[in-house]
């Protein structure tokens, strides 16, 4: 379609509780000593954004990030309409398909959502280009626990949308952005999907595209096409690190569906923070032998590089300063 892109819109005070994505607080897995760091991560996450304490965020996307959409986006999403192959050109009696959807968990002022949504990515290999078959869009969801983050989020996607909105070469205005207050451990996947697809799509296409979604993913394929990690898996406790893992399978689609992992700060292996060490962090250390046990058991890595120099995140005032806790590689998972 050719309507506007368009994001959540800002309200002018910070979300209520009511607002939050998931109705149901099952926890993965659900143990009680987990259940009660998860339910204390609001009120921490909160604080720090209320008091300005924010010294991850950069301000802008992550570059190194956005490399690996540059480089592998035909990968994540094949038939995205805007990736390279003319959408003129598509049979317009093909049926529709649901769009693509994509999860960033703990998502802040939501860069990266932004640059997920509305970048253009790199053509779709030349053997795939001659295929007649429906674009499809593309519906990024961010979730934040802290309120004061997602005020912050939405007026960063709101500036977004309007740019590409005007840039028909980033967008076709199916593409779309949404942030909302939401436990990344809370509720079911086909939720967090349909709250992605509600998101900045009007009219019947968003049911339409709903159904689709629904039918397609049933209970054992269903998730997200692509889920980005980036300074949240190192803001849990180590206690929690066994559930993120389960969370990360259970929300990224099966057979296919891929994990993008920006692995910061790392040290060598057995030098990880361990349960227990809870005065280490947060950023807490990581591991590549610890991402490997934790994701290793459902997911196959198909890429995994140091970040280049020109894709170091920019140092923006009162940053914490990255190489004092640790090494910074980026990794591609693909969904068993």
């Amino acid at each position: 379609m050719d309507t506007a892109a368009t994001a959540t819109a800002t309200p002018q005070q910070p979300p209520k509780a009511a607002e939050t994505a998931t109705a149901t607080t099952t926890t993965t897995p659900a143990t009680a000593p987990v259940a009660a760091l998860v339910a204390e991560l609001p009120a921490v996450w909160e604080e720090k954004w209320s008091a300005g304490r924010t010294g991850w965020d950069l301000g802008a996307p992550t570059p190194g990030f956005a490399s690996v959409l540059a480089s592998h986006g035909h990968l994540f999403f094949p038939d995205l309409t805007g990736g390279g192959v003319d959408d003129d050109d598509d049979d317009k009696d093909d049926a529709p398909q649901a769009p693509y959807t994509a999860l960033v968990p703990g998502c802040g002022r939501a860069y990266d959502v932004a640059h997920l949504a509305y970048a253009a990515y790199a053509a779709a290999p030349a053997a795939a280009q001659g295929r007649r078959r429906a674009r499809r869009g593309l519906a990024v969801l961010g979730v934040d626990v802290a309120p004061t983050a997602v005020v912050a989020a939405r007026g960063v996607l709101e500036a977004a949308s309007a740019a590409a909105a005007g840039n028909s070469s980033r967008n076709r205005g199916d593409r779309t952005a949404t942030v909302a207050v939401a436990d990344f451990f809370a509720g079911s996947p086909s939720a967090l999907v349909r709250l992605a697809l509600g998101g900045g799509v009007g009219g019947g296409e968003a049911e339409n595209a709903e159904k689709l979604q629904e039918e397609e993913m049933g209970d054992t394929g269903g998730g997200f096409d692509l889920v980005y990690d980036h300074t949240f898996l190192c803001a849990l406790r180590p206690a929690l690190r066994a559930a993120w893992a389960a969370r990360v399978a259970a929300l990224v689609r099966r057979g296919g569906g891929h994990l993008v992992a920006y692995m910061f700060p790392l040290v060598d292996d057995g030098a990880e923070a361990a349960v227990g060490d809870e005065g280490d962090g947060p950023p807490y250390k990581l591991s590549e032998g610890e991402y490997e046990r934790l994701l290793s058991p459902h997911f196959e890595r198909v890429l995994e590089r140091d970040v280049a120099a020109h894709e170091q995140p920019p140092r923006a005032e009162n940053a914490m300063d990255r190489e004092k806790h640790g090494r910074s590689r980026i990794a591609v998972w693909v969904r068993k």
